[in-house]
């Protein structure tokens, strides 16, 4: 509807015609779950936290007993209470695209959902004490990812309790006609344009850790999180030994500048394969 109603524009269902779906689907297929897909459904802007108040009051005087889970941004808990009023409801779980934990790639990401110095791990476990599981979207790497960064996303990951393996393993990917896409183009980072971006690791390293870390989860999928936390996590060290060394290197030089091992970075030196 967006397109006939203005870009900036979009019409809501009504929370009562919500509910009556919902109450369809009890009654005639006995569901017990559902997921609410719907990306607006709960927002910071004031209009949208009173309709979502309005939703588990409707599902309450309902009677419908189903439980159901949604998509939120961070910046969308806003009042606590309206999460509790939720869960009464039925809400018991919510994906949170949590991205990174490092603030400024958040703003690469252009994903303004905290503020610096403010920890997603407070907001995400509040969320818990009320009795709302959190599913955390993560993306681990991309080219210029760092140790450090990928440590504050781990210490996200073990916040949210949700211990998948595999998040250890999240790669961006760059759809082409969006704007990370021409932004890594423009940088040199692509080296498969089509159907889907392929990139390259600016630190030869981080292409190192990626594999290795890879080489471990991806065939092991009963591998306990503590193993492979620690792995991930030890592998981040010797990374950051790496980059000491060169740093040393580079003093006993006396070039004044850092270039990783094999000499100025290209594309063409940083393929995975």
């Amino acid at each position: 509807m967006s397109a006939m109603l203005g870009r900036n524009s979009y019409r809501a269902k009504s929370v009562d015609a919500v509910v009556d779906e919902i109450a369809y689907l009890k009654s005639d297929f006995d569901i017990g779950f559902l997921c609410i897909t719907d990306d607006l459904f709960i927002s910071k802007h004031p209009s949208s936290q009173q309709r979502a108040a309005e939703f588990p009051d409707a599902m309450i005087n309902s009677g419908v007993d189903v439980k159901f889970m949604m998509d939120i941004r961070l910046d969308s808990v806003v009042d606590l209470e309206l999460f509790k009023h939720l869960h009464k409801a039925g809400l018991r779980r919510v994906c949170v695209g949590l991205e990174t934990g490092s603030y400024d790639q958040l703003r690469a990401y252009r994903k303004q959902i905290i503020n610096r110095g403010q920890d997603a791990a407070a907001t995400i476990n509040a969320l818990q004490q009320v009795g709302v599981d959190v599913i955390p979207g993560t993306i681990m790497f991309h080219p210029t990812v760092q140790p450090d960064e990928l440590r504050e996303t781990a210490r996200l990951l073990r916040a949210t309790k949700f211990i998948s393996t595999y998040k250890f393993m999240g790669k961006i990917t760059p759809y082409p006609g969006t704007p990370l896409y021409q932004e890594y183009s423009d940088l040199g980072y692509l080296r498969e344009e089509w159907p889907l971006g392929e990139w390259d690791f600016v630190d030869p390293e981080a292409a190192r850790v990626y594999a290795d870390v890879c080489s471990l989860i991806a065939p092991r999928p009963d591998l306990p999180y503590d193993d492979a936390e620690k792995f991930f996590l030890a592998r981040l060290d010797e990374w950051d030994d790496v980059i000491a060394a060169r740093i040393e290197q580079t003093a006993a030089d006396g070039t004044g500048t850092l270039e990783p091992p094999g000499g100025p970075q290209t594309p063409e030196l940083l393929s995975l394969t």
